[in-house]
């Protein structure tokens, strides 16, 4: 599993701060007890006495190194066990003296000999969904958890498919992109009236991306044109704008929710038309939502954007009832 290399320079950064400040705690313990105990601070130099007059016997008397190296050992036996004694008569807990890990299988290096720590595992996927924006989606919003129960089984008029039939072949859609993400390069536009899944299953196929290793962002178009607007006309610092918008042209999987509910002007039009067709050209997969038809999108963006949008995207239609509102009505009759 390959996870974005600034991510995993960040994880392992706080793994080297938490270590840090590991060290400096134990640094203070020990401090206060040799203040308390001065005998405890003798035992600990004459222990690293011993460990360093032991490397110089075994030099210079290499015949005798056996029987030295037995000697040492009842020596520092005697003094681990007189410095436990201490420990316990004065009420110190029997490891005030040593490091205290977050994760005592690798002793927060991330690492148990040259494989990943499943600590590591879980600090990248917690960072990866952070950055998504769609970290406490996640809790609710899989593919275990989606309800199929909300969808009509009543056919369309037009073309006699029902709500429930729709969202099944949605669904099926939206697990093939996840087990194909990677080798086949694909876009999604999920498009109908609101409250009826879309953001829903934009979230289940994010979470399996970044449990994967792959990176993922979700941004609502209003955000993200908001936030390219104030870049370009200098309202926000530029710097951390810049590396936010540059993400979003090279995360494995961009998702931009509500699609024109942005404010419409050259200069978001123009942004919109660049971030999609940078990352077409780039192969990087993109999911779009929005609660407008595709005769309105058409009217709202140029020729060139919703041709983009047209051609390389796999257009899925949502039919239904708006969810939320079902559930209000749903609570309100058991009140």
């Amino acid at each position: 599993m390959a996870f974005d290399s600034n991510i995993y320079r960040e994880v392992m950064n706080e793994y080297e701060q938490l270590r840090q400040r590991e060290q400096a705690e134990l640094d203070s313990r020990r401090e206060e007890v040799y203040s308390a105990l001065p005998r405890i601070r003798d035992i600990d130099s004459e222990l690293r006495e011993i460990g360093y007059s032991l490397s110089l016997k075994v030099i210079s008397e290499p015949d005798r190194a056996e029987e030295v190296l037995e000697q040492l050992k009842r020596q520092v036996l005697s003094l681990n066990q007189e410095k436990a004694a201490l420990l316990r008569e004065h009420q110190y807990p029997d490891d005030v003296l040593k490091l205290h890990y977050e994760c005592p299988q690798c002793r927060d290096t991330g690492y148990i000999e040259n494989r990943q720590c499943i600590c590591l595992k879980q600090k990248l996927i917690a960072k990866s969904y952070h950055l998504s924006n769609l970290e406490r989606l996640f809790e609710t919003q899989n593919f275990e958890s989606f309800d199929f129960s909300y969808y009509s089984k009543t056919p369309n008029p037009v073309d006699r498919t029902s709500p429930y039939e729709r969202i099944r072949s949605i669904y099926a859609v939206c697990r093939e992109f996840v087990e194909n993400f990677g080798e086949k390069f694909e876009n999604l536009l999920f498009y109908g009236p609101p409250g009826i899944g879309k953001t829903f299953l934009s979230s289940c196929i994010a979470k399996e991306i970044l449990d994967s290793g792959r990176t993922v962002i979700y941004e609502s178009s209003f955000d993200l044109c908001s936030l390219y607007e104030d870049y370009k006309f200098m309202r926000i610092p530029a710097e951390n704008a810049k590396a936010r918008i540059d993400r979003m042209y090279d995360v494995d999987l961009l998702i931009i929710d509500d699609l024109g509910t942005e404010i419409i002007s050259r200069t978001t039009t123009a942004f919109l038309f660049n971030l999609i067709d940078t990352r077409l050209r780039g192969g990087k997969s993109l999911i779009i939502s929005t609660n407008q038809t595709v005769q309105e999108l058409n009217k709202i963006y140029s020729q060139r954007l919703s041709s983009r949008i047209f051609e390389y995207f796999t257009q899925l239609e949502f039919l239904g009832t708006d969810i939320r509102l079902q559930k209000m009505l749903g609570d309100q009759a058991q009140s």
